[in-house]
């Protein structure tokens, strides 16, 4: 079964997708988790380098004139062009001048002519030097990318209590029992974001020949190592009173939504920030998950990383003033609901 694709929703985010892809390559065993996209509705897999439409999509009709200017563009290796437009906040995939050359005379070719001798020489069309793939990339943007992809999901938390002008308010807006929307947002935006904070520079590991990037594998460690080093007391609070009920609630579901589960979980008891800040200080499980280039180890060693970790954490303190209130069991009751699996599939 095909897992869901990540969906890139900010050109940050896809410039992250980007460098992933430019420092691991695909795996010929299992595709790593940001090697499968999808830009507005049109799914793109890294193929050894190179991006490629999954077969059934299509490509975007190009962008009108008038909306140019609010627009930004990225070349994906292969040729194909993302173009976010800002105002609209969606992507139009746009094909490479290869694709456009090659269906031309495909449909040139089918009139009059039952030989594809014309094709000859035209389907290894040089990609322009341009938009060859970039060797080198920052890595310092791609985590500062990840930072920003997380403040982007708050401020969109952030707008939903514009309008409230009590605590009452708040508090209908802050849950998902009364405000289903609130509980789509926050599962599908906010916890995609930390997810991909938490998976940044994770060693994969195989499982019956398949390599695997499990977060909730992740959860597990981190917890028994805070607990045993009893350096902070938020792991026992989480291992006692958070996980009992998520694994006894969610039992037969994926750890995908357990993952989810947690983060509203800590969000409802104003735990998160703690919970992230606390991260870096077990070094045992970060040695044995990590690889020396993640966001969390790097956070650890470098004075620059190290204040883009303090931005983050800055940039969620607005949530620990926020009255939400998350169900454990929400998406087992959004029958039908389609719910991504990004990066931790």
């Amino acid at each position: 079964i095909m897992a869901a694709p990540v969906e890139i929703r900010s050109p940050s985010l896809l410039k992250m997708a980007l460098l992933q892809a430019s420092e691991t390559g695909s795996s010929t065993v299992a595709a790593k988790p940001m090697d499968f996209i999808s830009l507005s509705g049109v799914c793109l897999r890294n193929d050894h380098g190179t991006w490629r439409i999954i077969d059934g999509c299509n490509f975007h009709d190009p962008l009108p004139l008038e909306c140019e200017d609010h627009t930004e563009t990225l070349p994906l290796p292969g040729g194909i062009r993302a173009v976010y437009n800002h105002t609209q906040r969606r992507w139009h995939v746009l094909p490479s001048a290869a694709n456009v050359l090659l269906s031309s005379t495909r449909s040139r070719s089918s009139i009059g002519s039952d030989s594809d001798s014309s094709l000859v020489g035209i389907r290894h069309v040089p990609v322009p030097p341009h938009q060859e793939k970039k060797k080198h990339v920052d890595i310092f943007l791609a985590k500062k990318a990840l930072v920003t992809e997380i403040g982007e999901a708050v401020n969109e938390i952030l707008s939903q209590f514009e309008k409230s002008r009590n605590i009452e308010e708040k508090r209908f807006v802050g849950s998902d029992m009364t405000n289903v929307p609130m509980g789509h947002l926050v599962r599908q935006r906010f916890c995609t974001a930390i997810a991909m904070l938490v998976v940044d520079g994770m060693k994969p590991y195989r499982l019956q020949g398949l390599v695997v990037d499990d977060i909730w594998r992740l959860v597990f460690s981190f917890c028994q190592e805070g607990v045993s080093s009893a350096k902070n007391p938020i792991f026992p609070a989480i291992e006692s009173t958070i996980l009992p009920p998520i694994k006894s609630v969610l039992a037969q579901q994926d750890n995908n939504m357990k993952f989810r589960s947690l983060i509203c979980c800590l969000m409802s008891r104003g735990m998160l920030n703690l919970w992230i800040e606390s991260l870096q200080e077990l070094p045992d499980t970060l040695k044995k998950y990590y690889l020396p280039n993640s966001f969390l180890v790097l956070a650890q060693s470098n004075v620059a990383f190290g204040k883009l970790y303090d931005d983050m954490l800055i940039a969620l303190e607005p949530l620990l003033h926020l009255p939400f209130s998350f169900s454990i069991d929400f998406e087992i009751k959004q029958v039908g609901l389609f719910f991504l699996r990004p990066l931790y599939s």
